[in-house]
């Protein structure tokens, strides 16, 4: 198929009979039996509603999975890591450029 992700059975059976009709047809300008019994069967394949497909319904959760407290925790640490990384860093460059001075 030329489209990776269809918007269901209704649009893939679509684009299936859009690249049938497409389709070069043999040397004799006939089209096979075959194909039209082919045709014939996805036309009358029966028109699926996704509407109604109902989804079960999704309970709220009753408590957060993270509190605002765990939240700015995880970020402090994740700062402090990062001044940690940056200082070492800062710590290399200064003693690469007293190096490139001597």
């Amino acid at each position: 198929m030329r489209i990776a992700n269809l918007g269901g059975i209704n649009a893939f059976f679509t684009e299936l009979k859009n690249m049938w009709l497409e389709r070069e047809q043999n040397l004799s300008g006939r089209i096979p039996e075959e194909s039209n019994q082919f045709a014939n069967q996805v036309q009358a394949l029966p028109s699926i509603n996704p509407v109604s497909y109902s989804l079960p319904q999704v309970t709220p959760v009753s408590q957060p999975a993270f509190t605002k407290d765990d939240v700015q925790k995880a970020i402090q640490e994740a700062l402090a890591q990062q001044k940690t990384k940056n200082q070492a860093l800062v710590k290399k460059v200064t003693e690469l450029q007293s190096q490139m001075t001597q």
